[in-house]
């Protein structure tokens, strides 16, 4: 397994016979980011993730807001009242969700760019390239919320927190919200992902993979704990209860 990840492909690559870029991408990185190196694209794989997380995120904010209604004292009219709020928001969330997705995906590879030119020589590495790799690695994270969802249908109890299985968070009680957040990032799929970006970095920039390690690691790093400050700076200023 660890060879399909790490081994770089010859240059000479036949097109027509490789799996999808998107699947290439998930099992033989180096590979993928080959293909992306030499023809950076990403109009497609923007397309499919972010109407797949509309609609996951639409379904897990349906659910969660069912059991939330189911919670409530039986009144009726105050039952329809909250329900009529409910989606409202989520409708808001959804129409706002992929402008949400794409900033958030230029500004992480923005922050990738910039830890690779400060490490690696200039001109190895080009936005587009780096915007490409980090729009196909979403597929490991949007895999993770699908995996929060199976969690929230098999476990509805933990339905007003989205838990991904097997993360930090299912083993240390966290009360306060940013650090559940910061808790709940610490899974398997979030080391995926840094993977990918970790050998995709490496492949495009022809850098050692040791380096492309640290590129795609601390880069991960650092956007979680600058997600948790912001989220705790929203806490503090909107005085929300944690």
């Amino acid at each position: 397994m660890w060879t399909l990840f790490l081994t770089r492909p010859r240059k000479s690559i036949c097109p027509g016979s490789e799996m999808p870029l998107l699947t290439d991408i998930l099992i033989r990185p180096a590979r993928g980011a080959a293909r992306l190196r030499d023809n950076p694209r990403w109009l497609s794989a923007l397309l499919i993730l972010a109407s797949l997380s509309v609609l996951v995120e639409i379904f897990t904010q349906s659910y969660s807001s069912s059991l939330m209604l189911a919670s409530l004292p039986p009144s009726a009219e105050d039952k329809a009242r909250i329900l009529d709020e409910i989606r409202g928001g989520m409708a808001l969330r959804a129409a706002f969700l992929p402008v949400r997705l794409v900033s958030g995906w230029l500004t992480f590879s923005l922050l990738i760019l910039l830890v690779s030119r400060s490490l690696l020589e200039t001109g190895r590495v080009r936005f587009l390239q780096v915007f490409s790799l980090e729009v196909h690695s979403e597929a490991v994270l949007l895999l993770g919320k699908v995996a929060a969802l199976v969690n929230l249908l098999v476990y509805p109890a933990s339905g007003h927190r989205l838990l991904v299985p097997f993360s930090a968070a299912c083993f240390a009680g966290a009360g306060d919200y940013s650090i559940f957040s910061f808790l709940n990032a610490m899974n398997v799929f979030t080391l995926w992902y840094a993977l990918l970006l970790s050998v995709g970095i490496s492949a495009i920039s022809g850098a050692p993979w040791w380096r492309g390690a640290v590129i795609g690691f601390s880069t991960c790093a650092l956007w979680i704990t600058l997600n948790v400050c912001l989220i705790r700076l929203v806490q503090e200023n909107l005085h929300m209860v944690p």
